[in-house]
């Protein structure tokens, strides 16, 4: 009797820790519109823009099905030989600067600015978000906003884009709000690393709150999901948390970018496609480890034209609505969340794979799928987690 019960206790504990674990999708559903998936900030120091390392990450990209990583170097820029297609998988070079504001992650590979060294790029950049100096087609996202060490202070004012969520702050935050939970956390991802990006997977409400204040005013600010790790925290991969090393680190999130047309076949244009499409907004942030994007949509609908995020329209006849399609290869309960101005104006229990909702009013409207996760027992596990986070479409 003595030995039946501890192996009750072990029985129950890997039941609930092995409850949870990662569809294995390999029929997809139709009803997507054409996009690229991305990986936005892999951090990367000059010094280990090997080839080994590229090609690392080129594999872990194409194994998650991302079109293009953008690689991010503190206050350095990076050997001009680092941009290029590798395995199919698109590498684009920028830097991650340190400002007054906090850090910035500033894209300018694509412009005349591509020549400078780090020191004026980091200069630029700055005077960039003030408004003094710039270069065509050049562009600034705030980087993780919320982060325990190096937060950004300017939120009077917000660049083109914004670290919504940060791969590296959410780890970050959790272990320094909650140490309690974030043990747990390292205790649990050894054996089931899916369940741990699941306990970690929770975005700060301040950032969006900002973000829709901001977008409510004055459009055009994007989100999106950055991949930024902690492979420089000793150890802490050793703990099969998906987050710390890259390789794994890729197999989180995305984000999903709409582009205008096909992409074009030549590196450079296909690059200005990307980022232009991704500075008006084009794009949504996925957490691919619950499901890839295949069968998601969300559009306007106006008569015989359709819009869809990033997209600027004056309301003028009656009949227009928003069409939501959700996969049906996706098992959770799931909920949406349709937002205007920052404000929820419709929560919709999907049981649908296509959801209808009228539009009659001005404003900052974005879309939130939300999926039920929760573990046998309910105790490690038992949560709503953010799958896909659009962008807004703005009605004016």
């Amino acid at each position: 009797m003595t030995r039946v019960f501890p192996s009750l206790i072990l029985a129950a504990l890997l039941f609930e820790i092995y409850s949870v674990l990662p569809l294995r999708v390999t029929e997809y559903d139709e009803g997507s519109p054409p996009y690229i998936a991305g990986s936005v900030h892999v951090a990367l120091s000059p010094g280990s823009a090997r080839q080994p390392i590229l090609d690392q990450i080129a594999a872990a990209a194409e194994r998650s099905r991302l079109g293009f990583v953008v690689l991010a170097t503190q206050d350095k820029t990076l050997p001009e030989s680092v941009a290029g297609t590798r395995r199919g998988v698109d590498f684009y070079p920028e830097m991650e600067i340190s400002t007054p504001s906090g850090h910035a992650l500033v894209f300018f590979s694509h412009t005349a600015a591509a020549t400078l060294a780090g020191p004026r790029i980091r200069e630029l950049g700055w005077n960039h978000f003030l408004g003094k100096e710039s270069r065509a087609g050049m562009f600034v996202v705030a980087a993780h906003p919320s982060s325990v060490f190096h937060p950004w202070e300017r939120l009077d004012r917000m660049p083109e884009g914004v670290e919504l969520i940060n791969l590296r702050s959410l780890v970050e935050r959790h272990a320094f709000d909650s140490p309690l939970s974030f043990a747990l956390t390292l205790a649990v991802s050894p054996f089931n690393p899916y369940l741990g990006a699941l306990r970690l997977y929770q975005p700060f409400s301040r950032d969006f709150v900002g973000w829709d204040a901001t977008n409510t005013v004055n459009p055009g600010h994007f989100g999106i999901v950055a991949t930024d790790d902690l492979s420089d925290w000793p150890g802490l991969n050793r703990f099969g948390l998906l987050f710390p090393p890259v390789n794994q680190t890729l197999a989180v999130a995305s984000t999903i970018v709409f582009p205008d047309g096909p992409l074009s076949t030549n590196f450079d244009q296909r690059r200005k496609q990307v980022y232009r499409s991704l500075r008006e907004g084009k794009s949504a942030l996925l957490m691919q480890a619950i499901h890839p994007f295949e069968g998601n949509d969300w559009t306007m609908t106006c008569g015989k034209k359709e819009y869809r995020s990033g997209d600027k329209f004056a309301l003028r006849e009656p009949g227009c609505e928003f069409v939501i399609r959700t996969p049906d290869t996706l098992p959770n309960r799931k909920r949406l969340v349709l937002l205007r101005d920052g404000e929820a104006v419709a929560e919709i229990p999907a049981a649908r794979q296509v959801e209808r909702v009228p539009v009659d009013k001005d404003g900052a409207y974005r879309l939130e799928v939300w999926v039920k996760q929760a573990s046998l027992f309910r105790v490690l596990m038992n949560r709503e987690v953010p799958y896909l986070l659009y962008n807004p479409l703005y009605v004016r």
